[in-house]
């Protein structure tokens, strides 16, 4: 509604007000409420608002999730080509993440496009997911193995 749309486009200008000094923080803090204001407008299916929203967001995170909320919003509402073109979007943020953010990241796009009804681009990001968890174990294994190493050998 158009009241709706009022109340979000001024939360859009709240959000981008500077509040503190310090640009980082500023940063993190304008990029936190978009997110908020995307996921509500999300919610009431207000797709091209919260797209429009999202696209403001400065953090690579905060985008990646707010696109991945969008498309699963949109599949919930049965529009399921508009939730895969919106994750393809999200796909774009997703090397932001460490390791551990990278596997929630694709779990979360995968269960959306399960939804969405393609069980081949959620299998592939079921297996995206995987191999990361591997990297990310045989990574772990070398750190300690290193670190034992370094420990052995200086000890003596």
């Amino acid at each position: 509604s158009s009241t709706l749309r009022r109340i979000f486009a001024l939360g859009v200008n709240f959000a981008t007000e500077k509040g503190t000094k310090d640009p980082d923080v500023e940063e993190l803090l304008r990029d936190g409420r978009l997110g908020k204001i995307t996921d509500a407008e999300a919610e009431v299916d207000d797709f091209e608002d919260a797209i429009k929203t999202a696209e403001l967001i400065h953090g690579e995170i905060y985008k990646e999730f707010a696109f991945i909320h969008i498309a699963d919003n949109q599949s919930d509402a049965g529009n399921s080509t508009e939730a895969l073109n919106t994750l393809i979007v999200a796909l774009k943020y997703v090397g932001a993440f460490k390791s551990e953010g990278k596997i929630t990241s694709l779990l979360r796009i995968g269960k959306v496009q399960i939804k969405a009804g393609d069980v081949t681009g959620a299998r592939q990001s079921m297996m995206n997911a995987l191999k990361v968890a591997a990297t990310l174990r045989i990574m772990q294994g070398f750190e300690a193995g290193v670190e034992s190493w370094n420990e052995d050998t200086y000890k003596k």
